[in-house]
């Protein structure tokens, strides 16, 4: 949170460091025209995009509820074999969120529709097995929404933070004879392809504690430093 909004604590927005990373150099937005969420469940990104290709017909008045709409994919069973099972549906019985997510428009490119979103951790590495179900129900989201009236209009792309390394690609070419459907996570800011997913080391933050359990039975907990220094300060 410091890395992503620190520069003005007082009035928060999107910090320099943030933008240049994930915008190729262009001016920031006004704040107003910027989407930044934390903890954004995919529940809702899920809808956003499929209430956003509805026609103005289906709106309805303010404060009133949409729906209910179907909970299927645009998918057909051909494209996706589990389609029947409840648990791969769309809407789905649970929090799986994304870290932080930004949305912007930038008019210089085929896709004006920037959608980044950010996985990130405080103080270790990413593993292939913490990202194996997200990257799936995110790559399904996206090819639902390829579906509608957003294709080709959103450039996706997926960020991981952390103080140690990343997943390497090998793990998921080798196990998935269909890992093409994943070749999105593998993409810079424009599209262009990455040996890798997209990682970058986040510097670790001093002066900060942490909550843990002590034992797998989690019969005691403590509050311990976290290692490390560096970062801004937010004040208050």
């Amino acid at each position: 949170m410091k890395f992503a909004l620190c520069d003005k604590p007082a009035t928060p927005r999107i910090s320099e460091a943030l933008w240049n990373l994930i915008s190729n150099g262009g001016t920031p937005p006004n704040p107003r025209l910027i989407f930044i969420e934390m903890d954004y469940h995919l529940n809702w990104l899920y809808a956003a995009l499929a209430n956003a290709a509805r026609s103005a017909d289906a709106e309805s008045p303010e404060n009133k509820k949409l729906g209910p709409f179907p909970n299927e994919w645009q998918l057909d069973k051909k494209e996706w074999p589990a389609i029947g099972d409840r648990n791969q549906r769309p809407i789905q019985n649970n929090q799986e969120d994304v870290d932080l997510l930004v949305a912007w428009f930038d008019r210089r490119w085929a896709k004006p529709f920037r959608l980044v979103l950010i996985e990130a951790k405080l103080d270790s590495s990413w593993d292939s097995k913490q990202f194996e179900k997200k990257r799936e129900r995110l790559t399904l989201i996206k090819e639902d929404a390829d579906k509608l009236v957003t294709k080709d209009f959103i450039q996706w792309n997926f960020v991981l933070l952390s103080p140690g390394n990343g997943p390497s690609r090998g793990p998921f070419a080798n196990k998935d004879p269909d890992h093409e459907r994943y070749e999105w996570l593998y993409q810079g800011i424009n599209g262009e392809p990455r040996e890798g997913l997209w990682h970058e080391n986040l510097e670790k933050i001093g002066g900060q504690m942490r909550v843990k359990r002590t034992s797998a039975s989690s019969d005691e907990w403590e509050i311990e430093a976290i290692k490390g220094g560096g970062g801004c300060e937010l004040q208050g």
